[in-house]
């Protein structure tokens, strides 16, 4: 499973954007949003103690912005602490601005408990937020779930759906 389960991060808008909850505000080199596409990065290039570390201290600063919440869910799944993972992402979709982001938090749950080995569980939330937009990684998630819970043929179709949109600049995120 490794090796083919992109993750669907949230990064920052645009600079010239409005900013978080639609409220502009001076953009400098410390912001929130490159804080989190810095955590990002480090988890990208595989510096994943540091990338939670640093999504830690943007917790204790920001404890309900559904990115972060989102976003270090998604790390801690990938084996650190999927119970901890579940936590996180049942918080965000609590959070204030979460409905900005559903779409996202369902694949992240989903993705969460396909890491805890609850694929049949897991299957809701990827119905959801592929119903919310369909996306290349939220086809292959489906597909994944349905695979670990004994329907190949099912999954076929979400598979062959995946690639589709992946060879067609689809947002197949890299992990």
């Amino acid at each position: 499973l490794e090796s083919s389960e992109p993750r669907e991060i949230l990064t920052a808008p645009p600079k010239e954007s409005a900013g978080f909850f639609g409220v502009r505000r001076k953009i400098n080199s410390e912001s929130l949003w490159d804080r989190i596409n810095e955590a990002e990065t480090l988890a990208g290039k595989g510096r994943v103690s540091l990338a939670v570390r640093r999504y830690r201290e943007l917790l204790s600063a920001y404890p309900d912005h559904p990115v972060i919440l989102n976003n270090l869910a998604l790390i801690l799944a990938r084996g650190i602490d999927v119970k901890e993972a579940e936590g996180l992402v049942r918080k965000a979709f609590n959070s204030p601005g979460a409905e900005k982001y559903v779409e996202y938090l369902y694949d992240t749950l989903g993705y969460v408990l396909l890491k805890a080995g609850l694929a049949a569980d897991s299957i809701e939330h990827f119905r959801y937020s592929l119903s919310m937009r369909e996306t290349a990684q939220r086809n292959l998630h489906m597909a994944m779930a349905l695979e670990l819970i004994g329907q190949p043929d099912a999954a076929e179709p979400y598979r062959a759906r995946a690639s589709a949109l992946d060879s067609t600049g689809g947002a197949l995120n890299a992990e």
